[in-house]
């Protein structure tokens, strides 16, 4: 009997392995993982094969000079050219050092047509612009309505100047940083992602009591500034007399010509990034300032990212008030646009003006030409590629939403199509920000899924063309969808769209399968607008 009670026992444990094992094989989240090693596997051995092959036929190397013979069969002259691209496309050096800004210079041969690589930039001597010099002015709409005299209000003996309730300007000002509400529960910011998992928004978002800011006046002494959703700073400015005892309160004067206050809300969204620093250019313009002459202040505790070494190149490096302990007095003090209040987020606006100034301008920072060359006979098409990351502390999964399923058939079939075309993938969030605008400021057909990376709409050359991918259902209630159309609009570029209707294309763990044909047809119609035959 006990051997009965074993054998039954042990017949019950083998059955429920057998259970799991096949769970675990269909299960539809963890089957495209094992599909994912699989596919890692066959790609690891089709490459240790061709380069064997290609040893063979003493080729210098497969990163530069793998070129399918004129005998071969098609499906290797296509793998060779797909392993090609794919070694091009992740030959970039990154350096995220925040201490350590500088690109390395690479060379390559000239038959290189595809590749663009290129880090983080030296930004050498400070330059000047003629942006910033005087000789343009916020004469274009909005701004026009914005900065015109019966839209501006003027306090404390001209001390402060606020424009339409949209930015201000403020002269000898001076900031207490201990007045900061709730400052001792909070994070300073600036942390690494990794140490602060899991923290809420509320240790990162600042509050201001209404005297972090106080100007000595003798007019309008003790009134409070009305402050909208526009311009919410501005109610942190406290009007004292000039006769107030100031013994106690020992500031700093910050040296710096100009400070800019930024309240960033997706700090980590590429997106936001271009909103805040196009807002940014644009007072610039009309306060004829340079760049190289203002210091930016994080008025947010929001914690580190890849992109605040792009903000050090195009305005200097950052300040984060949560580090700032000593009281100081600013000669000038900008209260910028709100992040979400700029005219790139108004998708009613018939123009939005200097976006090609504003492109030149970013360009330039970043030590890159802006010119517009079209090559007709190698045209450059570029496809981003989303990924699964942690980006900020609320997503610990670091799962992203709207991936491509099958971007291999889709790269395949665009080689296919186009020839003469360098073709190439990208995953921009791994690239240092010299590295994406290097590439993108010479693509010529733009084609990702909606997402913070379609952004680079803005530095693509006029020329270009776009095809944006949406999701299923991604359009409900979600009017901000609009927004990379309205950029290239806007830009008057190229644009078309193509948007999943079909259920049976949306994959598990957020991926839609493109129907590539359909893709290559659309492709080609920009093609055709761009380089008319």
């Amino acid at each position: 009997m006990a051997n009965i009670k074993k054998v039954i026992k042990f017949a019950g444990i083998f059955c429920l392995l057998v259970i799991a094992v096949l769970f675990y094989l269909n299960h539809p989240d963890l089957n495209i993982e094992r599909k994912g090693r699989i596919y890692q596997e066959k790609l690891a051995k089709t490459i240790s094969a061709l380069q064997l092959e290609l040893s063979k036929r003493d080729t210098n190397s497969i990163h530069r000079d793998s070129v399918p013979r004129e005998n071969e069969s098609e499906e290797t002259k296509t793998t060779l050219n797909m392993l090609n691209e794919s070694y091009k496309t992740h030959t970039f050096e990154q350096n995220t050092s925040d201490d350590n800004i500088k690109r390395p210079h690479t060379e390559f041969s000239k038959s290189d047509k595809c590749l663009t690589c290129s880090s983080y930039v030296d930004k050498g001597s400070a330059k000047n612009y003629n942006f910033f010099a005087g000789k343009y002015s916020l004469d274009k709409e909005p701004f026009a309505s914005w900065v015109k005299q019966g839209n501006t209000k003027t306090y404390c003996d001209n001390r402060i100047k606020v424009f339409n309730d949209m930015f201000a300007i403020l002269h000898d000002v001076t900031m207490y940083p201990s007045r900061r509400l709730e400052k001792e529960t909070q994070a300073k910011g600036g942390e690494e992602i990794r140490n602060v998992l899991n923290q809420g928004i509320a240790r990162e978002d600042y509050n201001f009591d209404d005297n972090f800011f106080e100007i000595e006046c003798t007019t309008n002494i003790g009134t409070r500034l009305s402050s909208s959703n526009n311009l919410r700073l501005l109610s942190s400015v406290n009007l004292i007399s000039v006769s107030r005892e100031k013994a106690k309160y020992v500031s700093l004067k910050f040296n710096g010509k100009y400070a800019v206050a930024v309240r960033r809300q997706d700090y980590a969204n590429l997106h936001n990034w271009v909103r805040n620093i196009y807002n940014i250019f644009v007072l610039l313009m009309h306060f004829r300032v340079q760049p190289k002459d203002i210091s930016v202040i994080f008025m947010d505790g929001h914690p580190r990212t890849e992109l605040d070494n792009a903000w050090a190149i195009v305005y200097n490096k950052p300040i984060r008030v949560g580090h700032v302990e000593q009281t100081i007095t600013f000669q000038n003090l900008i209260l910028g646009l709100e992040e979400h209040k700029g005219p790139i987020t108004d998708f009613y606006l018939e123009q939005v003006p200097y976006l090609e100034e504003f492109r030149s301008f970013v360009l330039s920072q970043f030590n890159l030409n802006s010119s517009n060359s079209l090559n007709c006979a190698s045209p450059r098409i570029t496809v981003i590629l989303r990924r699964n990351a942690v980006y900020h502390p609320r997503n610990v999964v670091g799962n992203v939403g709207r991936k491509i399923f099958n971007e291999a058939e889709l790269m395949n079939d665009l080689m296919k199509a186009f020839p003469d075309a360098c073709v190439k993938a990208a995953l921009m969030e791994a690239l240092p920000m010299a590295s994406q605008l290097n590439l993108m400021k010479s693509t010529d057909i733009f084609i990702g899924m909606h997402g913070a990376g379609m952004s680079h709409v803005t530095f693509l050359p006029k020329h270009a063309g776009i095809l944006e991918l949406f999701a299923k259902d991604f359009k409900i209630g979600r009017p901000w969808f609009l927004c990379f159309e309205k950029i290239a609009k806007w830009r008057n570029m190229h644009y078309d769209s193509w948007e999943n209707f079909d259920i049976s294309l949306e994959m598990p763990a957020d991926f839609t399968v493109l129907p590539t044909q359909v893709i290559v047809k659309k492709t080609q119609g920009l093609m055709n607008k761009i380089c008319p035959r």
